[in-house]
């Protein structure tokens, strides 16, 4: 039997062999998408001053603002100037570098999961600067505001993606003849990676040997008076529902750019705190449902003080939109526990609906906005909705 090399060697197989690498050439030269990939999605408004070097984005040139920034990890990222890829939002749910679960698989995550656009990389997203989604559990595309938009609710934050690299050119219109139905990637961002599940597992031993802590000082309490006030835990309304104590609850969940941080971030039981460093005049959300706010009277959270309390809003995310912002320092302290340093605050509902079009029917999500035109810290647990006794 012929060797492989003698079979090329023979004027016909060659022929063929040579046709073939032509065939091969011309459609790569031609910009032909490539299979499906599964990815994940933020959004960021700093487009104008993007790692390419190409300046400020013009919304009326080639792509416009469908643009996109690629981490530093990407296997794709060098050279990835100037390319281009289709994206369009995929329901699924997935985890954060963290090992914090994003549900996204509902139906109204997506605007249209058969929708797709093409969006061109003028940037990077340092694995060093952004931990949580840059550093290569699963492919990631900091898209601009204004491209993720067309894909889904900012409210959302993060969403899945399915994405394949495309000419700048391409038609989503038109179907690639190297389109499959499948989908390649080298992690399965179903499941939990290892260091998540570590991370959960300390966070768990760590939250037990705090609270065995706590129980042994509770016991000498009648021997020895301490200096500093013990924490005061808050007054338990008899009708509560939990929206965040160490994790999500009731149905609630992370929506998107709050990462689950265990190590260094204790709530108001010794647990994990919901926390993180929130951009300037960007807002973080805790997505539940409409049937949550029905008959609500008020909202009580515990916030980490650090320097004094953050200067953060709190408010509701409705059908329409943001309800009216309340000022979290402009909040009386009802508590305080000294030991973790975290302030009780309640906010009555009706400062929400202050000049507001929308009811409690129309609010889905709690959301806390950073005002300002800089970077700040937020941490906060034992998030509840209150209701009529």
């Amino acid at each position: 039997m012929a060797s492989f090399e003698q079979k090329i060697a023979s004027p016909a197989p060659r022929f063929a062999f040579l046709w073939m690498l032509f065939i091969a050439s011309t459609i790569v030269g031609q910009g032909k998408a490539e299979d499906w990939r599964l990815g994940r999605a933020t959004f960021y408004d700093a487009i104008h001053h993007g790692s390419c070097g190409y300046g400020g984005v013009d919304p009326n040139v080639g792509l416009g603002m469908n643009i996109a920034a690629m981490p530093d990890v990407h296997p794709d990222h060098k050279g990835s100037c100037g390319q281009c890829y289709e994206v369009k939002c995929h329901p699924m749910d997935m985890y954060d570098r963290y090992g914090s679960e994003l549900k996204r698989s509902m139906p109204n995550v997506c605007k249209d999961p058969n929708m797709s656009i093409v969006v061109k990389i003028i940037d990077t997203c340092p694995c060093d600067h952004n931990h949580q989604w840059c550093c290569g559990d699963m492919d990631h595309f900091d898209l601009s505001r204004y491209a993720f938009e067309r894909l889904s609710g900012q409210i959302w934050g993060v969403i899945a993606l399915k994405y394949r690299k495309v000419s700048c050119d391409h038609d989503v219109n038109k179907t690639s003849p190297l389109q499959t139905p499948e989908l390649s990637t080298s992690v399965d961002p179903t499941k939990k990676t290892k260091s998540s599940g570590k991370a959960k597992k300390g966070a768990k031993a760590k939250a037990a040997k705090a609270a065995a802590k706590a129980k042994a000082v509770k016991a000498a309490k009648g021997a020895k008076k301490t200096k500093k006030p013990a924490p005061v835990a808050p007054v338990e309304k008899k009708n509560t529902l939990s929206v965040y104590e160490g994790k999500f609850k009731n149905g609630f969940a992370d929506g998107g750019l709050i990462p689950w941080v265990p190590l260094n971030a204790e709530g108001f039981s010794k647990g994990p705190g919901w926390c993180t460093n929130v951009s300037a005049r960007r807002g973080v959300a805790m997505v539940g449902g409409a049937t949550k706010f029905k008959g609500a009277t008020e909202l009580e959270f515990w916030v980490k003080e650090s320097w004094g309390i953050p200067d953060f809003q709190i408010s509701l995310f409705g059908k329409k939109g943001l309800f009216n912002p309340v000022k979290i320092q402009d909040l009386k302290t009802v508590s305080k526990d000294y030991g973790a340093n975290l302030h009780l605050k309640v906010v009555s509902v009706d400062d929400f609906l202050k000049g507001s079009e929308q009811t409690l029917e129309d609010a889905h999500s709690i959301v806390f906005i950073n005002p300002l035109d800089w970077d700040q810290g937020l941490c906060v647990d034992a998030v509840k909705i209150a209701y009529p006794l």
